[in-house]
């Protein structure tokens, strides 16, 4: 067991479920915040040691600004770790305090340990098809890493209430405030434009139902939802159908460059199974798939395999389920 990490996330709700997996890696469990006192104050609920609360104002700044704040307290603290919530602001801070610290990032990592004092993880390699064990180069590491990794992820103090999570703690931790360090380079926010909120939370899925090219039209999608909402599960797809078609959200979209997942089930329906997406899949406990293609890569990896015309073969499913 590790003896002291921090942990960072975007949101609460993603920095409470670090929390309890990180309870499990370490004695010492220090949460660093960037926004508001109160939600400082929501984090020393969450069963940590400790909060070091960075006081940050989001409307007309970038969030990889506390890049600079968190590492300078890292080379006084030299925590063992820094786990990040894996998303595209966190990978960008990693980037940033790596370059800083001149210390590893190791992206996407499982089995978490120590040997000979430095930090050693497992990272996926060759678009998924391998998994690499890397080792810190330093005595601290900062690592990206799903919760769901992390030792006891599903015997958690946590209770998700919908897309909330409700943490239970004996007693608050110590709050100590850090000063905001100015980076030497940032990004001022002059505009922000909305876009329509999407309530997916795929990293954390139990059960995902996921589309490809195998779709005729974004109108078919209605039938892979009824299945989706049948199953319990959360809808995805494979990067063209998002990227290309723009048929579903970016945060729909599985692979490499898309959202890794762990889940229970995944059920890829009109989906090729190229090595990219299937990156982002092959960990799920099991795997189904329906394709009209016998050939297709997808069948090479599944458990339960369906050779079929998805048109044909969903509706049969929906009437059985």
């Amino acid at each position: 067991m590790l003896k002291n990490i921090w942990i960072f996330a975007e949101c609460l709700e993603h920095l409470a479920e670090l929390a309890h997996g990180g309870r499990n890696l370490a004695e010492n469990v220090t949460a660093v915040i960037a926004g508001s006192e109160a939600n400082a104050v929501k984090t020393s609920c969450f069963g940590v040691d400790k909060v070091l609360w960075i006081e940050f104002d989001s409307d007309n700044k970038m969030l990889e600004d506390v890049s600079d704040t968190i590492a300078g307290h890292m080379k006084e603290a030299v925590p063992e770790a820094l786990l990040l919530y894996p998303s595209k602001r966190t990978r960008l801070i990693a980037g940033r305090m790596a370059a800083i610290l001149g210390c590893s990032a190791i992206v996407d990592a499982r089995n978490i340990s120590q040997i000979d004092g430095k930090i050693s993880a497992e990272h996926l390699v060759y678009s998924g098809l391998a998994y690499r064990t890397e080792r810190a180069l330093k005595n601290t590491a900062l690592i990206i890493v799903n919760p769901r990794e992390l030792p006891g992820s599903h015997e958690s103090n946590t209770t998700r209430v919908g897309s909330k999570v409700e943490v239970t703690a004996s007693s608050e931790a110590v709050i100590e405030k850090l000063p905001f360090i100015v980076p030497k380079s940032s990004a001022r926010v002059i505009k922000r434009k909305p876009r329509e909120k999407v309530e997916i939370n795929l990293s954390e899925a139990k059960r995902v139902v996921c589309v490809g090219r195998g779709l005729d039209a974004v109108e078919d999608i209605a039938i892979i939802e009824q299945l989706a909402h049948v199953a319990n599960a959360e809808i995805a797809c494979t990067r063209p159908l998002s990227e290309a078609n723009g048929w579903l959200p970016c945060e729909c979209w599985i692979g490499v460059s898309g959202t890794m997942l762990k889940p229970d089930i995944y059920f890829g329906i009109g989906v090729s199974g190229s090595m990219q997406h299937m990156a982002g899949a092959n960990r799920a406990r099991i795997i189904i798939a329906i394709n009209n293609n016998r050939n297709a890569l997808i069948f090479r990896q599944v458990d339960y395999g369906i050779v079929g015309d998805m048109y044909k073969v969903v509706p049969a499913l929906l009437e059985k389920l």
